[in-house]
């Protein structure tokens, strides 16, 4: 099902799975700018699903797959934790909330759709 400029996919991947599968059919794993982007997510992911953040490459220091800059974050009570070197974001629709979860659990995502430039749209 889509929402704007997300899509949930329900397959169950992991992380690095889920963002090979997104950016070979899609864009890339969801990045999260704001309180309506994160509204728009929750009202695709229907329990827990993989969204683009990640803190693999220096811990404490999440980053979004696609790029774009980390300006916006809505983590869970208590959360990110690293418990058992967790690295990579969860999106949890009971709280609309988010949770760092290991790479090798297999979840559902959510994807981007390519996002259009102002150029581009006048050119249309």
């Amino acid at each position: 099902s889509a929402s704007g400029s997300f899509v949930y996919v329900d397959q169950a991947k992991s992380f690095d799975d889920a963002r090979a599968y997104c950016r070979a059919n899609y864009h890339d794993l969801a990045s999260i700018h704001s309180s309506s982007e994160n509204a728009a997510v929750a009202a695709l992911c229907p329990d827990e699903c993989w969204i683009g953040g990640s803190d693999a490459a220096q811990e404490g220091t999440w980053t979004w797959s696609d790029g774009t800059a980390w300006d916006y974050d809505n983590w869970e009570y208590g959360e990110p934790n690293n418990s058992g070197g967790e690295d990579y974001a969860l999106f949890r629709d009971t709280s609309r909330t988010w949770n760092d979860a290991g790479s090798s659990a297999k979840y559902p995502a959510v994807y981007a759709r390519p996002r259009r430039n102002v150029e581009q749209i006048l050119r249309l």
